[in-house]
């Protein structure tokens, strides 16, 4: 009898299908190391993933730390810092450009790029950073499935922004002192924000310009404008936050024009929040409808009082009207 007929029945008497034994090609995961003192570790990062196949790790050691390079990933790997109070990435353009799918990074402090990290791949998880002094600390393209998990946000222009992206979590960060927005979700649905602390950004806490979101028990608090700021949009959920002391108004709906409000008719939801005081009646959400008007008689009639027609331009007439989170919280919550 032949080798090769023996191996066939040994494989058909176990019951094991020929097939299985061509799906595992690679069960064991390679680490490459940066920095260090270790033989064959590399000098830079973008070394080690070009290096890497789908599947590996890098690690990231910080006795060589900064490492002053931007790192495009164009593999699913995980990448690691030994701590993240000490590895730390000093970007240009970009500091970390994720583009492949099922990418890890984690345990690093981004500093000094226009991107901190840019996501244009889906099923991404960032977890345990520091994105701080950059352009925009966190941003994400059509980067769905993303889990954003634990992170220090902060001091950037920016702190967090999602354009196309769909089915993210964002949760367990720490999002604080940004100059202009902590989040904002752009033309991106169903995100669920939870668990962060969203403070002392310099314009609005959370901004929302996409359907289908949920905001749910955030501390919202001492923002420089709105705590959360909703524009164009509808079927988002704002639940259970502490929303209170945001500078300009704690919460603000607002739509562009007469026709978007007629075609998408505002219908967000708001329960249970905590507004900074008990109160046992409902908590009121001012609804801005603005209706641009571009010229007529409204226009004569300020020519006319300004007498300066040069500085006339369109001018928005807002309707106001009210919206409720009925059952407003009577304590803050505990969300440590």
């Amino acid at each position: 009898m032949s080798p090769m007929l023996i191996c066939l029945l040994m494989i058909v008497s176990t019951g094991v299908p020929i097939s299985a034994t061509t799906m595992v090609e690679k069960t064991f995961e390679t680490i490459l190391y940066v920095g260090g003192s270790g033989p064959g570790n590399y000098s830079t990062i973008q070394d080690a993933v070009n290096a890497a196949s789908n599947g590996d790790s890098v690690f990231v050691f910080d006795d060589s730390s900064p490492y002053d390079e931007d790192i495009l990933v164009d593999k699913s790997i995980t990448m690691t810092g030994e701590d993240r109070q000490t590895t730390v990435i000093n970007g240009y353009n970009y500091s970390i450009f994720l583009r492949a799918d099922d990418c890890t990074v984690q345990g690093f402090t981004v500093l000094q790029s226009f991107h901190g990290i840019r996501i244009e791949a889906e099923n991404t998880v960032i977890m345990n950073n520091i994105l701080q002094d950059n352009t925009i600390g966190l941003y994400l393209f059509e980067a769905n499935y993303s889990q954003i998990e634990g992170n220090v946000i902060s001091n950037n222009s920016v702190g967090l922004c999602l354009v196309f992206s769909a089915d993210v979590v964002i949760s367990g960060n720490t999002i604080v002192n940004n100059m202009y927005d902590g989040i904002e979700l752009y033309t991106s649905t169903n995100t669920l924000v939870t668990l962060n602390d969203i403070s002392g950004n310099g314009q609005f806490g959370v901004s929302i310009g996409g359907d289908n979101n949920t905001v749910l028990k955030n501390n919202i608090v001492g923002n420089a404008f709105y705590g959360v700021y909703i524009q164009n949009s509808r079927m988002n959920s704002i639940l259970d936050n502490n929303i209170y002391d945001n500078h300009v108004g704690n919460a603000v709906v607002f739509t562009d024009s007469w026709t978007e409000l007629i075609r998408r008719p505002f219908n967000n939801s708001w329960d249970g929040n905590y507004w900074g005081r008990s109160s046992r009646f409902p908590k009121a959400i001012v609804e801005g409808k603005q209706l641009i008007i571009p010229s007529g008689i409204l226009f004569w009639f300020i020519r006319k009082v300004t007498q300066n027609p040069e500085k006339v331009f369109p001018m928005p007439l807002i309707i106001p009207m009210i919206t409720f989170d009925r059952h407003p919280a009577q304590n803050p919550y505990d969300l440590s």
